[in-house]
């Protein structure tokens, strides 16, 4: 099957190395799989002047992909039209601006299907996100809840639901884990709860001086406390295994996703999982069993539930051990058959 995925841009977030997993399982299925990104970069919330300079960091970078290893063939194109990408039988948009493009492409493209893995609100004018969700493009959701609300809010039955999967030659348990120590995401975004986290961070300082905090994302923070903490910039995914397998605990603090997939990795690296109640996480893991859930920017119950796993080795233990079990569900191979079974899917709108 000719398969192409349509990515916005280059950068390390985790929908976009989701589809690059996607990418590559089905590329080593034998499938002639391409993943297109623009040189023109998408505007999304952003001003002129900052596209214009994403345009020119585009010239001078090229077509590199430096964290992540894909083996599927990586080709940038001038902008997202006919002229520019290869028939197929499929072609995917990945983000709201790349629906509007690939709807307008011929037929000879391929079917066209919408991977929508979050309410993409806070990257665009509402009006033009929305609109995204009623072309006429077959919709696929990351989650079931998400299934659920575009739905009940747009009308569009999802053609089926794939979840993220973890790849377990890259995420597994193995490692020196070293006590009082948390590992966190940080990104900017008030919606990934990072200054949620942070201030849950220091609240549990208070109690166990000796925590060391290690966190990772794109940009550090503006308060950032060497003397306890460290910072990595873009890990590798082979880096982000050992950021995982190491670190007694995991702290995921989001107050909004689309389905959550860092606690799953963390589970898999045996790795302790503190995390809101965010996504399609609560239908997922069982509090107490397999992780501790909390609200979403309650950095008070973060504390505690940090403690009571840093504290207590039996209870770690237990968590740990209930969810290595669980994650066996979560592994990359069961999503790549439920892309495959959407893909064979005769042809039609859902919605």
């Amino acid at each position: 099957m000719r398969i192409t995925f349509v990515i916005p841009f280059l950068n390390p977030t985790g929908g976009i190395r989701v589809v690059l997993d996607y990418a590559n399982a089905l590329h080593r299925l034998g499938h002639r799989v391409q993943v297109v990104h623009p040189l023109w970069p998408y505007r999304f919330h952003h001003s002129r002047p900052r596209q214009l300079r994403v345009f020119a960091r585009h010239l001078l970078t090229g077509n590199r992909l430096g964290w992540f290893d894909l083996e599927a063939p990586l080709v940038q194109v001038p902008r997202i039209a006919d002229a520019h990408l290869p028939e197929a039988d499929i072609v995917v948009a990945t983000a709201w601006p790349t629906a509007y493009d690939v709807a307008c492409l011929e037929a000879a493209k391929g079917r066209k299907i919408y991977f929508i893995q979050l309410y993409e609100i806070d990257s665009g004018p509402v009006d033009q996100v929305d609109g995204s969700y009623r072309l006429p493009l077959a919709p696929v959701a990351v989650s079931s809840h998400l299934a659920e609300w575009i739905e009940v809010r747009f009308g569009r039955r999802c053609l089926g639901v794939i979840p993220p999967g973890v790849d377990p030659a890259v995420f597994y348990a193995g490692g020196r884990v070293e006590p009082l120590t948390v590992v966190m995401p940080y990104h900017p975004d008030a919606r990934k709860g990072g200054e949620d986290g942070l201030a849950a961070l220091r609240l549990l300082k208070g109690r166990l001086p000796g925590l060391k905090v290690r966190l990772f994302g794109h940009r550090r923070p503006t308060d950032f406390d060497g003397a306890w903490m460290s910072f990595e910039r873009q890990p590798t995914a082979g880096r982000l295994r050992a950021l995982y397998a190491e670190s007694a605990a995991l702290l995921y603090p989001s107050r909004f996703e689309g389905f959550g997939l860092p606690p799953l990795e963390a589970m898999r690296c045996g790795c302790a999982v503190v995390t809101t109640r965010v996504g399609e996480l609560p239908r997922l893991l069982s509090d107490g069993c397999d992780a501790l859930l909390v609200p979403p920017q309650d950095g008070a119950a973060m504390a505690r539930c940090l403690e009571r796993v840093l504290v207590d080795e039996a209870l770690r233990a237990a968590l740990v051990a209930c969810a290595l079990e669980r994650s066996q569900g979560f592994l990359l191979e069961r999503g790549v058959q439920r892309w495959l079974a959407v893909l064979e899917k005769p042809t039609g709108d859902p919605g």
